[in-house]
C-alpha cells in the first residue's frame, strides 16, 4: 500500500542520478512539480481543535472532520509501523496503542483529550475466509441480536480500549473503520455509549450490516446525531451479510451519506420506510428479493441486502474471474481486478477517500436541508 505523502528514493538511485548529472550524461526525465496546498492536505493541520468539536450527524455533513477520519481509514492498512507513527504525528497524536488480534487489527491514537479508535477490516487473503466470515450467525447482545464474528473480533479488543480510556481519560472520542473495521467501530461506539459516560461519535466506510432489526434500532437510537456511514457507488459489502429468511436477518443504522457519479444522497437508514417485500438498485441493476419475517430497515438510497442464493452466486461467479487470487485482502489496495462489474470496485477505500475530498472540495461543512 502507497503511504501517504511519503516519496522515498533508495540510495542506489539518488546516487547513480546524481552521477549521470555529473557525466553529463543524465536520461531525459520529466519534472513535475507539484503544490502540496493544492492537495487540501493543510486541512488537517488542525485535526485536534476539530475533533474537539461537535458533528450532529442528522443536520450537517462535516467535511473537515470526515476527510481526516478517511485519512484514518486508509492509513490503517499500512503493515509498516514507522509510517503510521508518522502520519498520526502528522495529524497531531502523541501516542499510539496498537490492537492486532489474528488478522484483526485497530489503534487508538490520543493526544490530550482527544482519542481516536480506528479499526481494520480483516486482511482477509483466501476466498474461502471471506466466505466464512459473512456466514457467521448471529448472538444475542444487550436483548438483540449482532453478526457473533463482529462481536467475537470487537471483544478480543475491548479490554485494551478500556485501559487506554481509563488511562487517558479522553473527553472527545472519535471511533471510524472501514469495511469490517466498520462494523468493530459501530459495535464500540455502541458499547462505550452503554456502558459509559463517554459520546463518541463514530464514522463508517463501506460497512457491512451489524444487527437485526431490533439491534439496528438500539445502535440508531444509542448513536443518534453522532453516526456518519458512508456508501460508495454500487460498494456490495453494505449490502452484506447475506439475509436468511426466517433464520437472521440485518438492518443498517446511522445517518447514511451515499456517493454518486455527480451527487451526494443522504437519508436515515433506521427512520425511513423499511423494505419489506422487493427492493431494486438502480444503480448496480441489481434486484434484491427479500422473503423474510422480520422487517429489514433500509432507506430507499440504501443498497438491497443479498439472499443467501445471490450471495452465493455472486462469490462463486467472483472466484472462477480468478478476483480471489489468495494474495491479497479485500481492504488492500492492490486488491482489486478491473472490471465494470466488479461491486467490489467501488469498495477501495482509496475511492472513500477521493469521494470524501470530491464532494467536500469547496466546502467545510455542508448543511442538510430541513434538518
Amino acid at each position: 500500500m502507497r503511504p501517504l505523502l511519503f516519496v522515498v528514493l533508495s540510495a542506489a538511485t539518488v546516487c547513480t542520478a546524481v552521477k549521470a548529472v555529473a557525466q553529463g550524461n543524465a536520461p531525459l526525465v520529466g519534472v513535475q512539480r507539484y503544490n502540496l496546498d493544492s492537495t487540501r492536505v493543510g486541512s488537517f493541520n488542525n485535526v485536534l481543535e476539530l475533533f474537539r468539536e461537535d458533528w450532529d450527524t442528522r443536520t450537517s455533513v462535516r467535511w473537515d472532520i470526515a476527510k481526516p477520519l478517511s485519512a484514518f481509514a486508509y492509513q490503517v492498512y499500512e503493515d509498516q509501523p514507522i509510517i503510521t507513527r508518522y502520519f498520526l504525528s502528522s495529524m497531531g497524536f502523541a501516542e499510539l496503542i496498537e490492537m492486532p488480534y489474528e488478522t484483526m487489527y485497530g489503534y487508538i491514537a490520543v493526544k490530550d483529550d482527544v482519542m481516536v479508535i480506528c479499526f481494520r477490516g480483516t486482511n482477509l487473503t483466501s476466498f474461502s475466509d471471506w466466505r466464512v466470515n459473512c456466514q457467521t450467525g448471529q448472538v444475542e447482545y444487550r436483548g438483540h441480536y449482532f453478526h457473533s464474528g463482529f462481536l467475537d473480533n470487537y471483544r478480543a479488543m475491548r479490554s485494551t480500549i478500556a485501559s487506554a480510556i481509563r488511562e487517558y481519560s479522553p473527553k472527545h472520542v472519535w471511533v471510524t473503520g472501514h469495511s469490517l473495521g466498520g462494523a468493530l467501530a459501530t459495535i464500540c461506539a455502541t458499547d462505550l455509549t452503554l456502558s459509559s459516560s463517554l459520546r463518541p461519535t463514530l464514522c463508517t466506510f463501506g460497512q457491512p450490516r451489524v444487527a437485526d432489526s431490533g439491534g439496528s434500532r438500539l445502535i440508531d437510537e444509542t448513536l443518534s446525531r453522532r453516526y456518519a456511514r458512508f456508501v460508495n457507488g454500487s460498494d456490495v459489502v453494505p449490502s452484506l451479510p447475506p439475509t436468511l429468511p426466517f433464520i437472521w436477518t440485518y438492518g443498517h443504522a446511522g445517518d447514511l451519506y451515499a456517493f454518486g457519479e455527480s451527487k451526494l444522497t443522504i437519508s436515515e437508514s433506521a427512520t425511513t420506510e423499511p423494505a419489506i417485500a422487493t427492493a431494486y438498485c438502480e444503480q448496480c441493476g441489481r434486484p434484491a428479493k427479500i422473503d423474510a419475517n422480520e422487517i429489514i430497515y433500509q432507506s430507499a438510497a440504501e443498497l438491497p441486502p443479498l439472499s443467501q442464493q445471490e450471495y452465493d452466486s455472486f462469490l462463486m461467479q467472483e472466484e472462477r474471474q480468478g478476483r480471489f487470487d489468495g494474495t491479497r485482502g479485500i481492504g488492500d489496495e492492490n486488491f482489486y481486478a478491473a472490471g465494470p462489474a466488479d461491486l467490489f470496485l467501488d469498495h477501495k477505500m482509496g475511492n472513500y477517500v477521493q469521494a470524501a475530498h470530491s464532494f467536500g472540495s469547496s466546502e467545510k461543512v455542508l448543511a442538510i436541508p430541513g434538518r
